[in-house]
């Protein structure tokens, strides 16, 4: 990889919103772009296709567009092209859910002149056009997008990128994002291979080996085996989480190790129900013979959901994906239980701290 400055290495880029994931053309209305209507509700080539095995994909590389490449586009005042070889993550507002996110990464980037071109219905023109290539083995759709919010902060800025452009950041930035969506993907059910492939990509950005850290669910069973928690009544649990405030401290230490109090929280929780799942009962029987249970949030983390009794299901790995993933309604919820349509089933859950009925 050719050796570049650090400012230039690494940038989020804007694309549109495209409710298929990126893997085929979406024409998106509520963009505004005037394009959309004129080309007969096909797609505008600023949305980036991230079918890695399109026909014009290699082995090697996997091609896309992007509006941003040197050209002069009507709106657009960038008018030179992105770096060789540089990290380009994907920026895009969900319209959907009106959030940023930030949604993939091209590593080993690289412009194409004169621009791929095949033809395919799907788009405005009639043709595909791919104006940028990229490295597979560095590239990749995250499986968990990023709220991009955290990462204003961290810019002290209002806006990550314009309407159609992009930013360079530092490499610290560029470790933070790819860090989050290993740590993400650590708490999630996707597949090993994938994990296997962001842990190469972030050796690609920062040049040194991921360090593995304790996964939320890893501390939470360290803490369920801990005889300072193994010795407490279900009262005393109940008492202890009913004291919880705002102030509780976020850290909680045992001989002299520290552990996330939410961590304990939700041992504590996964105690009390059982540690089976709340819609069909089962769990993963583990080597050991412990039983393995996810808690899902029912107010997400990144919309401010809390580790509280009346905010957490415990629910077996697959449901807890359908209840991420899936098509859900709120229909009834209070502190004491929730009922939600999840892909037209109902889910009728007991959220009090000493029962542990549930149906589905």
């Amino acid at each position: 990889m050719a050796k570049k400055k650090n400012e230039e290495r690494f940038i989020i880029g804007d694309i549109v919103w495209n409710k298929y994931h990126w893997q085929l053309p979406y024409p998106e209305l509520r963009a505004g772009h005037r394009y959309i209507t004129e080309g007969k509700g096909r797609a505008g080539h600023d949305s980036i296709n991230f079918d890695f095995n399109k026909k014009v994909d290699d082995n090697k590389y996997v091609f896309g567009y992007v509006p941003f490449t040197g050209t002069k586009y009507p709106g657009c005042k960038i008018d030179r092209p992105i770096s060789e070889n540089a990290v380009l993550f994907l920026w895009t507002k969900n319209l959907d859910t009106k959030k940023g996110q930030i949604v993939g990464v091209y590593g080993g980037y690289r412009n194409v002149k004169p621009e791929k071109r095949m033809p395919h219905t799907g788009f405005s023109e009639g043709e595909a056009f791919f104006n940028v290539k990229a490295e597979k083995e560095y590239s990749i759709l995250f499986p968990v997008p990023l709220d991009s919010k955290k990462y204003l902060k961290l810019l002290s800025a209002k806006r990550l990128i314009g309407q159609v452009g992009f930013r360079y950041i530092d490499q610290n930035l560029a470790e933070t994002i790819i860090t989050d969506e290993l740590n993400a993907l650590s708490q999630s059910a996707t597949e090993l291979n994938v994990y296997k492939k962001l842990r190469t990509i972030y050796e690609y950005i920062t040049g040194s080996e991921y360090k593995e850290v304790d996964s939320d669910e890893e501390e939470q069973e360290k803490l369920e085996n801990l005889p300072e928690i193994k010795t407490q009544s279900k009262q005393e649990i109940i008492n202890e989480l009913q004291s919880l405030t705002p102030q509780t401290p976020v850290q909680v230490t045992f001989k002299g190790k520290s552990y996330k109090r939410d961590n304990k929280t939700i041992a504590q929780i996964k105690y009390l129900r059982g540690k089976k799942c709340q819609i069909c009962g089962h769990y993963i029987l583990q080597k050991d013979g412990g039983k393995y249970v996810e808690a899902a949030h029912i107010t997400a983390k990144s919309e401010k959901g809390v580790e509280r009794p009346h905010n957490i299901l415990i629910l077996c790995p697959n449901h807890h994906k359908e209840f991420d993933y899936g098509e859900k309604k709120i229909i009834e919820q209070t502190n004491d239980k929730i009922i939600v349509d999840v892909n037209g089933n109902r889910w009728e859950v007991d959220l009090s701290l000493d029962k542990t009925k549930s149906s589905g």
